[in-house]
């Protein structure tokens, strides 16, 4: 009897030991899932980008980036110099809370820009960012005053500084056209001149005319009277 009341003793101690042991366990992994959350850390290069969720959640915040790009130019190329890496932990929910991905990930997010400028008589004079208003400037010019060379040249640059409103481009192009257009020589008539010389000669016709009648019926009386 006593050595069945010393096995029974043995397994309730061992059965409580391991029961607290499975309870101290559970409130660990409780307390450890309702504090720490499974996420993944991001890193590019050797630089530390941000926790994520999973990589839906990072390519929304990329996508995001982008669109804030190409608002400056959509013909943008936007891009990531290298390919995240995606590392799975557990963190801090405030580390979450607390992080800013989208200025970490933004200083990896490279873009490139396509500008055009126009040069005239090989002296840059505008700035686009889109052809089409670089081609029709060019073209008014070509229209109006053709000997003067025009070019657009198209470059790429990480940042788009200062371009060229339409209206200074209009101005440009106006001034251009105004400096280089032949001048076409300016007939002038006076009209008056050519009316008194007019009347002139009309005025010695006539009288040219009134003398001629009047050596002929002199030279009719004279014969006449030398007949009578």
């Amino acid at each position: 009897m006593e050595k069945k009341g010393a096995l029974f003793s043995a397994l309730k101690f061992i059965f409580s030991t391991t029961f607290l042991l499975v309870l101290s366990f559970a409130a660990v992994v409780i307390t450890v899932m309702n504090r720490y959350i499974p996420t993944y850390r991001v890193t590019i290069g050797d630089s530390f980008i941000g926790y994520f969720s999973n990589d839906e959640e990072f390519e929304d915040v990329y996508n995001t980036l982008i669109i804030d790009k190409k608002s400056v130019s959509d013909t943008a190329k936007v891009y990531l110099e290298e390919e995240p890496v995606f590392e799975k932990c557990y963190i801090k929910n405030s580390l979450i809370s607390s992080q800013n991905v989208y200025s970490s990930l933004g200083e990896f997010v490279k873009s490139e820009y396509s500008i055009y400028k126009v040069y005239i008589e090989d002296e840059e004079k505008m700035v686009f960012k889109n052809k089409d208003d670089a081609t029709s400037k060019v073209a008014e010019i070509a229209a109006e005053v053709p000997d003067v060379e025009t070019e657009i040249k198209e470059e790429k640059v990480e940042e788009i500084g200062e371009m060229t409103s339409i209206e200074t481009a209009e101005e440009i192009v106006k001034d251009v056209i105004e400096k280089n257009k032949p001048v076409v020589p300016v007939v002038t008539y006076n009209y008056s001149s050519q009316t008194t010389n007019a009347t002139v000669s009309v005025d010695v016709a006539a009288a040219a005319a009134a003398q001629r009648w009047c050596m002929a019926n002199y030279c009719y009386v004279y014969f006449f009277t030398i007949w009578i």
